[in-house]
């Protein structure tokens, strides 16, 4: 996923520098992009809540019943709750770079659209 996503941001913003004119057929596919990307971006928040509640849980019961098993269940969601926020602060920021990217598009074919009308 993560590479899918720096690979259309780069491919977006080497489209955004090199035309004069985007159409809305490219700026409705984006648009289309930044729903998946946010759908995903849900399913990781939900399931970075459901891991940091179960890591609470296990921390609640390392305190009050220690065992090593509590313990190794501690530290295996101590660390996929680690990669789960990592991986969500990616998400987070790359839907945000693409709503910079579309906000680009949108002015960069309304100023395309002024030079034309004015001719």
């Amino acid at each position: 996923m993560k590479l899918e996503m720096q690979n259309y941001i780069e491919k977006i913003e080497r489209k955004i520098r090199r035309k004069k004119y985007i159409d809305a057929k490219e700026i409705e596919e984006h648009l289309n992009r930044i729903s998946f990307y946010q759908q995903e971006r849900l399913i990781h928040l939900l399931v970075t809540i459901f891991t940091g509640i179960s890591l609470l849980i296990s921390l609640g019961f390392l305190l009050f019943k220690p065992s090593i098993f509590v313990f190794l269940l501690f530290l295996a969601l101590f660390i996929l709750f680690t990669c789960y926020l990592i991986h969500y602060y990616y998400l987070e920021n790359s839907v945000q770079t693409l709503y910079k990217e579309y906000y680009k598009m949108r002015e960069q074919k309304k100023n395309v659209l002024k030079k034309i009308l004015k001719k």
